[in-house]
């Protein structure tokens, strides 16, 4: 009977443990591009799951960020939070990254910044971007040894002759015509 007693207690205390992982703030992230080359812009999306009734308006990364580990930063969103429901509130958000470097790189974990509903001050919920996110890089030269083939000289494309080429050429010919008329206007009177 004694052995019944700590799984009958562990049982018991799985919902209560699930609530309060529930309760416990989190972030997540996900690279949305598995393969990005070197230069490729490339979307970090993160996630925030707060308790309901936590009176934060949005959560914002640092300001101003211009790198995230070895990446640039191109814009980054604030995480703003889903349609309210009875439950935990979800906030989201998006970075925009470009990296220069081939091979994975790091992402270390960046504080966030909580904005709370009605007030102008912002506080430190003691939250950061989640820790082991990489980028994947790979370099736009070709791997290996083996040197790349040439490719066969492509056909001459005719260009088209745009706008500015037809108006100066009017413009010259109207010059020319202009010229033309007063030098022969002063050869006349010369002739009589």
């Amino acid at each position: 009977m004694r052995t019944r007693r700590p799984a009958l207690v562990a049982l018991l205390a799985l919902p209560l443990a699930a609530a309060t992982a529930l309760a416990a703030p989190q972030v997540r992230g996900a690279v949305a591009a598995e393969h990005a080359t070197v230069g490729d812009l490339v979307a970090v999306e993160l996630e925030a799951t707060l308790p309901a009734g936590s009176g934060i308006a949005a959560l914002r990364l640092p300001e101003p960020l211009a790198r995230w580990g070895e990446a640039e930063v191109v814009a980054a969103e604030a995480l703003l939070p889903d349609v309210a429901s009875d439950g935990p509130l979800r906030y989201r958000g998006r970075v925009t990254l470009r990296a220069f470097r081939p091979g994975p790189l790091d992402l270390p974990p960046l504080p966030l910044a909580a904005e709370p509903a009605g007030a102008a001050t912002v506080v430190d919920p003691g939250l950061t971007t989640p820790p082991g996110l990489t980028l994947a890089i790979a370099s736009v030269l070709p791997q290996g040894d083996e040197p790349v083939a040439p490719r066969p000289p492509a056909p001459p494309v005719a260009l088209p002759l745009g706008a500015r080429f037809w108006w100066t050429l009017g413009a010259l010919a109207a010059a020319c015509l202009l010229a033309g008329a007063l030098l022969g206007r002063r050869r006349r009177p010369a002739a009589e």
